[in-house]
């Protein structure tokens, strides 16, 4: 099964090592998975930024060593065909880490050292205009990457909190350097168990302003069709309704 111009995947933490993440790949893509969801973990260092002592990001080059680099050319060589999707963080992620931000405390903690979130976002830009650059080059040759800043913000103020900022200062790029960076949030159906996804108007209509003017792609996880225990007749129809669905009347995905 190969649906076409439809983003099928599985969530995947990234690792390291460049044969265990070709493999993954290379089976995901002959059971007709066409992107995968990369997880960045805490302590996974991204590789190619570090931080000095006061706090300052310091890029490092290039040199196909990184973690992203490694899954990255993974992806490409298995041949998916739609953009692959980066959770950047489910809370606890190497950007927050690296740069000493705790998204349980947006404001900062003294006590712990932790920066703010205003602090924060302006380093947090830099990183992904960063990796833009370099996906951007034609040598390198990467696919799109549609970012996902930060884990469920549906229905959990803190997540709410972090995202749509970082969702902003990602979008800010568009503006600033003429690109069309696309995002995404995931999570909408865990916790809206009233969605009906055959509704006429769809879960978009549904949708606050703050995701509508920062969010491109809406993920649906743990659909009845990859649910562990018993999948009922209706559950299966309502997931097909909607993979059939496409494309929304405003154009999201």
């Amino acid at each position: 099964l190969l649906p076409g111009g439809k983003a099928f995947g599985m969530y995947e933490r990234m690792r390291d090592d460049p044969a265990t993440v070709a493999a993954h790949f290379l089976d995901m893509r002959e059971h007709g998975l066409t992107t995968v969801a990369l997880i960045s973990a805490e302590n996974d260092p991204l590789g190619f930024v570090d931080a000095d002592a006061a706090g300052d990001l310091v890029f490092k080059p290039w040199d196909g060593t990184s973690i992203l680099e490694i899954n990255m050319e993974a992806y490409k060589d298995a041949g998916f065909t739609e953009p692959v999707v980066w959770l950047m963080t489910s809370g606890r992620g190497p950007i927050d880490t690296l740069l000493h931000y705790d998204p349980e405390y947006p404001s900062g903690s003294i006590t712990d050292n932790k920066i703010s979130l205003a602090d924060f976002l302006p380093k947090f830009k830099r990183i992904v205009k960063r990796i833009e650059m370099h996906r951007r080059d034609s040598e390198v040759g990467w696919p799109e990457i549609i970012y996902q800043p930060f884990d469920e913000p549906w229905g959990n103020g803190i997540n709410s909190q972090n995202a749509i900022p970082m969702l902003r200062a990602i979008k800010q790029l568009n503006t600033e350097m003429g690109w069309n960076i696309r995002t995404e949030v995931n999570g909408v159906n865990h916790y809206r168990s009233d969605i009906d996804f055959r509704a006429d108007e769809g879960i978009w209509a549904r949708t606050t302003d703050n995701y509508k003017k920062r969010v491109d792609v809406l993920a649906f996880h743990d659909g009845p069709v990859l649910q562990r225990g018993v999948v009922t007749r209706d559950l299966m129809s309502a997931w097909v309704a909607y993979l059939e669905q496409g494309v929304h009347a405003d154009g999201k995905k």
